[in-house]
């Protein structure tokens, strides 16, 4: 896409140059775009969240739950700070498979899809980017259908999505953990976790109880 014939910055590939002018000596000169982006990234707030354990209060959803400060608490989801999404709904209405159950620190049955093959569930970060370092997820508090075949994915345009990690045939009972380390040299707005196979009812519903996401957040408040 081009502005007034100019080409956007994110059309651009880093090893483009861009002709820039020095006002203090008169002169033009040529800038890598990959030194601007880098320039720009660091001008961004960035906070680091560490995994401890199953259900602590250091990832993003609870600093994001307490608008930063660390102290009292909302939602994210319902407050409009996260979107959650599912590629279909247990009965068809989103209302019926709570997906704000999901990031409300509570065990409970959360979400649940059609059971269709490679149902996802998506998160989406809006104007921050995570890169991610951990992830957590939680099956939920009813025993059937719990998730044992995945990957955990990142993405920013939501049609290209990146593997950052993949299990296959867990064992699995309601309420448990899986908090699983993750190595990414990149920011992501959007996470994903894509069923590759069958539940533990040997069918294709996803289900999830809890989700948590940690590592260096770009973009605050």
């Amino acid at each position: 896409m081009k502005i007034n014939g100019y080409p956007e910055l994110t059309s651009l590939t880093d090893e483009d140059l861009i002709l820039g002018w020095d006002a203090e000596t008169g002169t033009t000169r040529k800038i890598k775009v990959s030194t601007i982006k880098t320039y720009c990234a660091g001008s961004v707030a960035q906070n680091t969240f560490t995994y401890s354990s199953n259900g602590d209060a250091n990832g993003i959803f609870y600093w994001l739950g307490t608008y930063g400060t660390g102290s009292g608490w909302l939602n994210p989801y319902t407050a409009g700070l996260v979107g959650i999404t599912g590629s279909s709904y247990y009965d068809g209405s989103a209302s019926n498979s709570d997906v704000s159950q999901l990031v409300n620190r509570v065990d409970g049955n959360g979400f649940a899809s059609q059971n269709i093959a490679n149902s996802w569930l998506k998160i989406d970060l809006k104007q921050r980017k995570l890169k991610p370092s951990y992830y957590s997820i939680r099956a939920r508090q009813f025993n059937a259908n719990l998730i044992k075949n995945w990957k955990f994915q990142g993405s920013n345009d939501d049609s290209n999505w990146t593997d950052l990690d993949s299990k296959t045939n867990q064992s699995v009972v309601a309420s448990q953990w899986f908090s699983l380390s993750v190595t990414s040299s990149t920011f992501y707005r959007l996470f994903r976790i894509l069923q590759m196979g069958v539940s533990s009812s040997s069918d294709n519903i996803l289900t999830l109880g809890e989700i948590e996401l940690y590592g260096t957040l770009q973009g605050g408040f």
